[in-house]
């Protein structure tokens, strides 16, 4: 796993659960100096963070990942991240189309890092289908938080829900009840999206 998810899973924890929650898990986990940003990392250190995490939250790690997701869209250690989402379109529809181009973006900001292929699918109106490829482990969960995130941000009604998971493909299905505003997707405080 690339460095940058295990910091962000360090950053998201200590923010949502407080430093000695951070501090306990890292001791377990011989992780006591935390994670480098720029390093990679065996997948199993991802999965005995996530399983010691989710053991102490009494929680599943897919509720944990889909926290994550959500704390992408509104951390101040994720601005960078979020400043490239943001500028995906004027509305929730539009931006759930750019995040096919994500992959390739975050490529040619960190060559060493895969995001597995992200293709949206319109299977009728107001219905997508966020289909995310295998490779980053936890990728469907991450984009259910995101999306439940950016929906909230929008001020529309959508459930989202990861519907398929397999080895191959997971599968985020998005229903839109309500159309967004116009220019709506932002974080708080923020000028509106092209303004």
């Amino acid at each position: 796993m690339h460095g940058i998810v295990n910091r962000g899973l360090q950053l998201f924890l200590i923010e949502e659960y407080g430093e000695d929650f951070w501090r306990e898990l890292a001791v377990r986990l011989d992780q006591e100096s935390g994670f480098e940003a720029l390093l990679l990392y065996d997948d199993e250190v991802t999965r005995g963070l996530m399983s010691a995490a989710a053991r102490r939250l009494n929680c599943t790690r897919a509720e944990i990942w889909e926290g994550f997701g959500a704390f992408l869209t509104r951390s101040d250690h994720t601005a960078s991240f979020w400043a490239l989402l943001r500028f995906g379109g004027p509305d929730f529809a539009s931006f759930l189309v750019s995040l096919e181009d994500l992959p390739a973006q975050i490529q040619l900001a960190l060559p060493d890092f895969y995001l597995p292929p992200l293709k949206l699918l319109q299977p009728s109106p107001g219905r997508f289908e966020l289909h995310c490829g295998a490779g980053l482990w936890g990728l469907g969960s991450i984009a259910t938080g995101l999306l439940r995130a950016v929906a909230q941000d929008c001020q529309i009604e959508a459930q989202v829900e990861l519907q398929n998971t397999n080895a191959q493909t997971e599968v985020v299905c998005v229903t839109v009840q309500q159309t967004a505003r116009p220019n709506s997707v932002q974080r708080a405080g923020e000028v509106a999206l092209h303004a």
